[in-house]
């Protein structure tokens, strides 16, 4: 059995790949949720299909790996600040 990762093998800008195959960003970390699920998780917003997807999953950091294609930390984050909250870049 793989190792159990922490949410910071994957910080907050690293491109990854999900276990159904599909790119993403890593956009946040989680908690855990109860005391009965101690794992934290690792937010992810995918990049595939031409932007038109733009769904958000909270996957454990064990079923992530590093995207091996492109530069990492490479997402935009300034131009995309979350509805309602201020860009800590403006």
């Amino acid at each position: 059995m793989d190792r159990l990762l922490d949410v910071d093998a994957f910080p907050v800008g690293t491109r990854v790949l999900t276990p159904t195959g599909r790119l993403g960003v890593v956009v946040a970390h989680k908690g855990a949720e109860s005391k009965g699920d101690a794992h934290e998780r690792c937010m992810v917003r995918y990049l595939d299909r031409g932007g038109r997807d733009r769904a958000t999953v909270a996957l454990m950091p064990s079923l992530l790996k590093p995207a091996s294609a492109g530069p990492q930390m490479e997402f935009p984050f300034e131009d995309h600040a979350a509805y309602g909250q201020k860009s800590a870049h403006a």
